[in-house]
């Protein structure tokens, strides 16, 4: 219900409810359907690198269907918008499982378009769904309890996801069969869709409809003037290329290069999820004591470190342990909301509220679709010019490609280095530690 004014008190607590029965919901949905099922997928229907990568980049490329949420949510609100994009999205997501009979019963280029269209419009509507996320939660919860609620939420967000990535680990460790991913898939796309009906739950003030209907072009041809809005867009595109060209093809790695199980990759993605929460908690204490700005450098050049540990990791795959396989994806999950979350600080600590709206969609938009775009087109070219030398499978295509990667996400040091320092790091002591970076 959309309320002229705001959310009355027994309205909030009945839309408090439907929101975490949504996360519970949503959170088995995603792992059931998120990146690690779909690269899976991909891997096994045979998929040559360059299509399983390009899934990766999907996640950033699609946040160009991001302005769409807002021109739905000026129609129909919110909460509306949301439930609608969600179905949408668990519908593409069905599409990706369908993608196992055509490989197999019709043939494998038919079901790549359906895997890269499906993903695409699977990351697509959920950028869309999302762009009033947090105004709509602002106006279930009173400011005294808002904090509490959203840690709450989080909590149980990233405990509901945690066990539904553990059960299709288990259900892996005990088929190897495609079908078996092809039914994960399903049900998640199934658990996805019922999710979206408890947001349609939730009660909305008709200001968010009216802020949707605000022209934005205007507004976004002066926040680009600002010298720290185009810097937070570029340090958001290196933010996403890092994760987009390290993190998918270090599951392509272990999966072809080092032949593990379906079951231990997905075991791969636990930790690199877990990781992920603790990176979450760490640069929320470590931006206190050191500013957003400063943990974003440290987490940026953190993430980098996962190409060494490939390179040296391939360069003896013969003989080394496959337990230090886990330490690229601890370090690129810790990094991925480490980055995340200082930025999104850096950006709540610089961008005045009344334009954090078209800022917000400015940066997610073009950083995302840049990244994405970007990524597509490089990873594409480098395995399709590795493969021919050394072969899908050979550690040697993935080392190199490491390598170039590393040299391509080099220069992004500097992009982050350039941001503005905030008050509180222009009063801190400068130590000689990474004295030019700060």
């Amino acid at each position: 219900m959309i309320f002229d004014g705001p959310v009355p008190v027994e309205n909030q607590k009945r839309s408090q409810r439907n929101y975490i029965l949504f996360l519970v919901f949503n959170g088995f949905a995603y792992m059931c359907l998120g990146e690690t099922v779909i690269l899976l997928i991909a891997i096994k229907l045979g998929s040559p690198n360059a299509v399983v990568s390009a899934l990766g980049a999907m996640v950033f490329f699609a946040f160009i269907l991001l302005p769409l949420g807002k021109i739905v949510s000026s129609k129909v609100g919110a909460a509306r918008s949301q439930s609608f994009f969600w179905i949408a999205r668990n519908c593409a997501g069905f599409l990706v499982a369908m993608a196992v009979p055509a490989s197999l019963y019709i043939n494998r280029t038919l079901a790549e378009i359906m895997l890269l269209v499906g993903g695409f419009f699977f990351y697509g509507f959920r950028a869309a769904g999302v762009v009033l996320a947090q105004p709509l939660l602002g106006g279930i919860t009173a400011p005294a309890e808002r904090a509490s609620f959203l840690s709450k939420s989080n909590s149980i967000s990233s405990a509901t996801s945690c066990i539904a990535l553990v059960a299709v680990a288990v259900t892996c460790q005990l088929t190897d069969s495609i079908w078996a991913l092809m039914t994960i898939a399903i049900c998640g796309s199934c658990l996805g869709a019922t999710s979206s009906r408890f947001i349609l739950g939730i009660d909305e003030s008709s200001v968010l409809r009216e802020s949707a209907k605000k022209p934005l072009f205007a507004e976004l041809r002066t926040v680009l003037k600002e010298d720290v809005v185009r810097k937070q867009v570029y340090g958001v595109f290196c933010s996403n290329l890092a994760i987009i060209l390290l993190t998918p093809t270090s599951l392509i790695t272990v999966k072809r290069g080092f032949g593990v199980s379906d079951g231990n990759a997905v075991v791969f993605s636990v930790v690199q999820w877990l990781s992920a929460i603790g990176g979450s908690f760490a640069a929320s204490k470590l931006a206190r004591k050191l500013g957003p700005r400063r943990v974003a450098i440290l987490s940026y050049l953190l993430i980098l470190t996962v190409v060494p540990i490939w390179c040296i990791l391939t360069a003896f795959y013969e003989n080394i342990s496959r337990i230090f396989l886990f330490f690229p994806f601890m370090i690129a999950g810790f990094c991925f909301f480490a980055l995340h979350n200082s930025l999104t600080h850096y950006f709540l600590q610089t961008v005045q509220e009344s334009k954090r709206v078209a800022v917000s969609l400015l940066i997610y938009t073009a950083s995302g679709m840049g990244s994405g775009l970007f990524a597509l087109c490089i990873t594409s070219s480098i395995f399709s010019i590795l493969e021919k030398f050394f072969g899908q499978s050979s550690v040697e295509t993935y080392r190199i490609y490491f390598i170039l990667a590393g040299i391509i996400l080099l220069p992004g040091l500097m992009v982050f280095s350039s941001l503005k320092p905030l008050p509180v790091e222009k009063r801190m002591h400068k130590g000689a530690f990474f004295k030019f970076l700060w």
